[in-house]
């Protein structure tokens, strides 16, 4: 007996409409020839029914609907447990006399919307929902994009306008072409700054005497005494000196130690009063009105100089880079920044925006955290628009990072007439959402790009995903140069232009960190705003060496630099404020053949009859400086050593022997 199972023709129908149909084929042909009353048995040995008599009713639950006109061959589905080979049944009229050319202009037949087992419609076994899938010739190939993307963007790429750059460029004042190096730092730092930092110091130091009238009688400030413009220049050059021979206290550059003397420091002022200076050194009066939502009013007199000075001494190149600056600061600040990209990590946040070419500084501005109404928005934005107003109009050319980018920041700045190169962050609002990560792998090498009027935007995949926006670029490549550690038989690279260029003209803020890390002369403080001003006079001086460099045909090193306006700001200093004589120790040969003579040490306004240590019979404790092995105090000195000395027997005893100092212990039968 046939054990196989028997179906019905409503059966059959049920299980081509209601069941799952991931498996049909809106494209496949039928190949069968004319019609019978029965199918014939396919080569599965399946079993055979006749339903030529079969008319099924129409339903308009599954759009499916029976024309006698017309032939629609059907391909049954799996079901459940059910295996029904596709060739089992042909559905056909009795009297299909339709031709071949008829069959094609036949309309197209229905697809079946199908139960899933999966959850929701189109997600399960049966791959993708067919219902909304168009069918494609070659499903290996995508379809081609359209021209146009969403938002304006599009695949068709051309030269944009450039806007010509006709200012000129170069210092804005008249130069001597022997300037001397002093020439140029007293474009930034001249008297006038000077006489500022003379008379808020002597303000400063004023108040604190005042509410310290007890202090001790060798105190700072019972001995203070106010500072004037010469020893102000001095302080100055001192400081600064401080960045070519580094120590790791100042204290340091005054000690008589063999292995670390450096007379240079003593020789221009003394120990106690370089400190007092430093002590009381100030740039606004604490006790007058001050705006006290201003975070850094305590140097903003000078900073604000110093921006005017920038603005109004030189006129920068069409290629300009705005970036980050550090102010190195690891103490307590309200608004101290933490940049892990930057060399100084730790320290308050200066935007600078810069000459490509040599880094000079044309505008900045300090980031004081966020506002009294809280933090900005469009912040990197904004520091854009306000750093370059002045230069809008002129055909200048901006380079900038991802922080500052955006696409109506560029849009913003070519509509007057300044064109922008520069990373950008993918998410940014206005990019193309069609070269964002997320929709589009590109493997290492490969770029995409889209265009929006002037506008180009590009991605790349070198070591990540970088994307850039350029107003002044297409989406040519070019090669690269060779660098130092590339071999130089290998082959040329080859990348989008606008990465050359970002390249080659991005480094200007970089640059001048780099120069402002040479011969720096920060020292350990509490205060923030004592680091601030010392940068920003180590900043001025850089300013200088980057315009001497333009000016002079064979310029000095910043370290000839540095040097030599040293001496040309002691060149005015009189004897007197060197130090108490000309030099410590005379010359062998002159302190042995010249002719000298004994005085008394001149009075002075507060003795009558001072006196000095003897600087023969008196000898300090090689371990400590600061403490003495014998110490004798005489009211006698040689008037051409101008060196304090007993009139017996240190005076003969230091103009005939030369080591003295050795002389004297015989003499004195002194044991150390």
């Amino acid at each position: 007996m046939d054990k196989r199972r028997r179906f019905t023709a409503q059966q059959v129908l049920d299980e081509i409409i209601g069941d799952d149909d991931s498996d049909f084929d809106p494209d496949m042909e039928d190949s069968r020839s004319e019609s019978s009353e029965s199918t014939e048995t396919s080569s599965n040995n399946a079993p055979a029914f006749n339903i030529a008599s079969i008319e099924p009713q129409a339903s308009t639950s599954t759009g499916i609907s029976c024309d006698n006109s017309t032939t629609r061959p059907v391909r049954l589905a799996r079901g459940r447990g059910r295996a029904f080979d596709a060739e089992l049944f042909d559905f056909e009229t009795e009297n299909d006399t339709s031709s071949e050319s008829e069959s094609e202009n036949a309309p197209t037949r229905p697809v079946v919307t199908a139960r899933r087992r999966g959850r929701g419609r189109g997600r399960g076994r049966g791959g993708v929902n067919r219902n909304t899938q168009p069918a494609v010739d070659n499903v290996n190939e995508a379809p081609p994009p359209a021209e146009t993307d969403e938002n304006g963007w599009s695949l068709l790429d051309f030269q944009p306008e450039l806007v010509q750059f006709a200012e000129h460029s170069g210092l804005l004042i008249d130069m001597d072409d022997n300037a001397s190096c002093l020439d140029f730092f007293s474009l930034f730092i001249g008297e006038e700054q000077i006489a500022l930092f003379v008379n808020q110091t002597n303000l400063y130091a004023q108040h604190c005497c005042e509410s310290r009238p007890d202090a001790p009688p060798h105190s700072m400030f019972a001995k203070w005494k106010p500072v004037t413009v010469q020893e102000m220049k001095v302080f100055l050059a001192l400081t600064i000196n401080m960045g070519l021979l580094w120590k790791p206290e100042i204290k340091q550059y005054w000690s008589t130690d063999p292995l670390c003397t450096t007379p240079f420091w003593g020789d221009y002022m003394a120990r106690d009063r370089y400190l007092a200076i430093l002590g009381f050194f100030h740039l606004v009066d604490n006790q007058g009105m001050r705006n006290r939502e201003d975070k850094i009013h305590k140097v903003r007199p000078l900073f604000d100089h110093l921006a005017t000075r920038f603005k109004d001494v030189y006129y920068p190149q069409q290629e300009l880079s705005v970036d980050e600056s550090m102010i190195p600061w690891r103490g307590r600040l309200s608004f101290r920044m933490f940049i892990p990209s930057k060399p100084t990590r730790y320290g308050i946040k200066m935007y600078c925006c810069c000459e490509a070419d040599t880094g000079f500084v044309c505008r900045m501005q300090v980031y004081t955290g966020a506002g009294p109404n809280g933090p900005e928005k469009n912040h990197g934005e904004n520091v854009v628009r306000r750093l370059t107003q002045d230069f809008l109009g002129k055909g200048h050319t901006i380079y900038m990072d991802s922080f500052f980018s955006s696409v109506a920041l560029y849009e913003y700045l070519r509509q007057n007439n300044t064109m922008a190169v520069g990373t950008v962050i993918s998410g940014r609002v206005g990019m193309p959402r069609s070269l964002h990560p997320k929709e589009l792998k590109l493997k290492k090498g490969e770029f995409r790009f889209r265009r929006k009027g002037n506008l180009l935007c590009l991605r790349i995949n070198d070591r990540k995903n970088v994307s850039f926006l350029s107003t002044r670029h297409t989406a040519a490549t070019g090669e690269a140069p060779l660098s130092a550690h590339r071999n130089q038989d290998a082959p040329p690279v080859t990348k989008p232009v606008v990465i050359l260029d970002y390249n080659a003209n991005m480094d200007g803020v970089d640059n001048f960190d780099q120069n402002l890390g040479y011969y720096s002369f920060y020292r350990k403080t509490v205060k923030w705003w004592k680091r601030m001003a010392f940068h920003l006079i180590h900043l001025a001086k850089v300013q200088a060496y980057i315009l001497y460099k333009q000016q002079v045909h064979r310029p000095k090193t910043q370290y000839e630099f540095t040097k030599d306006l040293m001496r040309q700001l002691l060149s005015d200093v009189p004897l007197k404020v060197k130090i108490n004589g000309p030099k410590r120790d005379a010359p062998v040969a002159e302190r042995l053949t010249a002719r000298h003579f004994s005085c008394h040490i001149p009075a002075t306004e507060s003795k009558a009859y001072p006196q000095r240590l003897c600087h023969v019979c008196s000898f300090r404790d090689p371990q400590k400086e600061a403490r003495y092995l014998r110490k004798k105090e005489t009211r006698y000195m040689c008037e051409q050593c101008n060196i304090s000395m007993c009139y017996e027997p240190c005076f003969k005893i230091y103009h005939t022997k030369e080591d003295y100092k050795e002389a004297a212990k015989l003499a004195l039968n002194l044991e150390f």
